[in-house]
Parts: C-alpha cells; sequence; structure tokens
C-alpha cells in the first residue's frame, strides 16, 4: 500500500533550527556567522575508547599473583609502551607494556582496563543559514530562508549537491541508462525510485545522492548505496507536480537534504546561504560580457563567455569552440565580470 504524508511545498519560506550539541563543549561560531551542514560549529569532549589488557599469560603467572607485579596503581595516567607490570626472572624479565596512552581504570583478575585519554571531537550537522543565537556551551540557534520541499523520508545520510533533473517529468522512472557523467558531484531529481540498478550506477559516477517521489517499501528495510530523499511516500508514487517543476527551476543551485523531526527537508537557501550565490536574469550577476562556468546540464564543464540573457526565458547564450549555446542561467556560476 502506498503511503504518501502531506507534503509542504514552498518556493520562498524561513526556517530556524535551534542545534544543540550532542554533548556540553564549547561553539566556535559567533552571532551573524553564515554556517554550512559541513562546517565544523562546536566540539564536545569524549571519553578516550576502553581496552582490556591480558596481564597473566605474558607473565606466565596466575591471575591472583599478578598483583605481585603490578607497577601501576589505580587511577594511574600511563603513556603508550610504558610498564604495566614486570615479572623478574632468568635470563630476562617478562613485562606487559601499556599499548597505548590511557588511564588504569581497573586492575585485577589478571587484567588492566585501560580508557584512553579524554579528546575533542568536532560537531557539525546544523542546516546552512546565519547564527542568530548562541547558546554557549551547548549549542546555536540557525536562521535562513530559501525554497522548500518537506517530503516523507530520509533514507541513509544528510547529503548535498548541485541538484540535476535527470528526467522531464515526474511519471518518468529513474532508469541506470538515464545517467552518465554528468551527475558526478550532484542531487540527482526523478521522479519515480523503482530500480536499485540505478542507485548502483548514480554511486559509480559519484553522485551524492537522490531525490524521488516514491520509493519501494524494501528500500527503507535494506542497505542503499547512496542516500535517497523519498518526497512523496513509499509506492510507486510519481513526485508532485509542484514539487517537480519547484526543483526543476532551481536546477544547478546546492540543494540540502536532511532529516528533521521524522521527515525530509529538501531545500535550497537563499540569501548568501547557499554554497555558491544563485546568479541568472534578475540577480544582476549574470550578462552579456561575463565569463561564466556551466555547473549543470548538458553542457556542464563548458567555459566561455556570456553573448546576451534572453529576457523572460532564464536561458544565457554561451560562446564555446565558436558555438552559441543556450543554458539556462540558474546552471551558470560567474568566474570573470
Amino acid at each position: 500500500m502506498a503511503f504518501a504524508p502531506e507534503m509542504i511545498i514552498s518556493p520562498g519560506c524561513t526556517y530556524r533550527e535551534r542545534f544543540l550539541l550532542p554533548l556540553p563543549g564549547r561553539v566556535v561560531v559567533n552571532n551573524g556567522d553564515a554556517v554550512r551542514p559541513t562546517d565544523v560549529v562546536g566540539y564536545v569532549v569524549q571519553r578516550g575508547p576502553v581496552s582490556v589488557v591480558d596481564l597473566a599469560s605474558p607473565l606466565k603467572e596466575t591471575p591472583r599473583r599478578v598483583l605481585e607485579h603490578l607497577v601501576v596503581k589505580e587511577g594511574q595516567s600511563v603513556r603508550g609502551g610504558e610498564v604495566l607490570a614486570r615479572k623478574s626472572g632468568w635470563p630476562r624479565a617478562r613485562e606487559v607494556r601499556a599499548p597505548v596512552d590511557a588511564r588504569a581504570m581497573a586492575l585485577g583478575a589478571g587484567m588492566a582496563v585501560l580508557e584512553g585519554f579524554p579528546v575533542e571531537a568536532p560537531v557539525s550537522g546544523c542546516l546552512p543559514g546565519r547564527v542568530v543565537e548562541v547558546f554557549p556551551g551547548t549549542g546555536l540557534e540557525v536562521e535562513g530562508t530559501g525554497a522548500l520541499v518537506l517530503g516523507a523520508t530520509l533514507l541513509g545520510r544528510d547529503f548535498s549537491g548541485p541538484l540535476k533533473m535527470a528526467g522531464p517529468v515526474p511519471e518518468r522512472v529513474l532508469r541506470p541508462e538515464h545517467l552518465d557523467a554528468t551527475v558526478h558531484g550532484t542531487v540527482i531529481v526523478a521522479g519515480i525510485g523503482e530500480d536499485v540498478a540505478a542507485l548502483v550506477r548514480a554511486a559509480e559516477l559519484g553522485a551524492h545522492g537522490v531525490v524521488v517521489g516514491g520509493a519501494p517499501p524494501a528500500w527503507a528495510r535494506g542497505t542503499l548505496p547512496l542516500p535517497v530523499a523519498v518526497v512523496q511516500g513509499f509506492g510507486r508514487l510519481p513526485m508532485a507536480r509542484a514539487a517537480f517543476d519547484l526543483l526543476n527551476q532551481i536546477a544547478g543551485l546546492v540543494v540540502y537534504a536532511a532529516s528533521r523531526g521524522g521527515r525530509c527537508w529538501v531545500f535550497v537557501p537563499t540569501e548568501g546561504d547557499s554554497d555558491r550565490p544563485p546568479v541568472g536574469p534578475g540577480s544582476g550577476q549574470v550578462e552579456a560580457g561575463c565569463l561564466v562556468h556551466v555547473a549543470a546540464g548538458q553542457h556542464v564543464g563548458t567555459v566561455g563567455p556570456v553573448l546576451e540573457v534572453l529576457a523572460g526565458t532564464g536561458e544565457a547564450i554561451v560562446q564555446s569552440g565558436g558555438k552559441r549555446l543556450s543554458v539556462p542561467a540558474t546552471s551558470l556560476e560567474l568566474l570573470v565580470r
């Protein structure tokens, strides 16, 4: 049976997230800073790994008598290679050394329980936007604006990349033959997910993730070769036309897929929150005479000057090798004005 929770589709919305550190720690960003999910926003102190070292066997001693040969005490810090226990003998003494820097948590039963020293671990993963409030030691609050499709679920980890449309209509099933080298480093958008071979092909080509309308329920029970955002629900469901059209309009811009509150957020930040600024007619960035790089679409990788921007069409004419290429302005990265 198909499962289709209510979707939210908005070409322009404001979102806010209170992002908390998993443990008490320190926040390293300030109010007004622009942040992305890949940015480190804080650090937390984590306990070191715990390991058990056999003392009795190397010393060739009974567990009860190992206590007579201990060189360290419980609670003592030791360095890697430092002697934990030593038994005199001929022609040489038998010794057991600490494998790593650690603290001796417990000694007994012929064993030593060691805990590695605490380490600071970086924390990242907040939504992209600007920091509007910092909670010292605990977290921060981020606010952003952008286009949003709030869908059903995210299978796998959060992901991001330039948005790449894999088909012209939301009813099209994603197949391996629909994918080529141009999907490398992108987020692929398709109408229906059905064939896991398409996901394998996308992963082989270096795609960061896939966004589909519907997907087989089996995809939620297995391990997929790359993460998949399911915006419509489980079943053979095409993507809602409004969602498909919105994603098609912003193709080429950096899109994020993130799991929040049991739902999947697929969104493109605006106002400087994206990994690269939006470009196109009306943005004041792409115009005749600019040198641009085509970041998505049929002519991805092309570099050349803009001859003209066609008003009302969203297309720019880019010169390359004596040819005039018509390219969506949203697929262009500005290099030189």
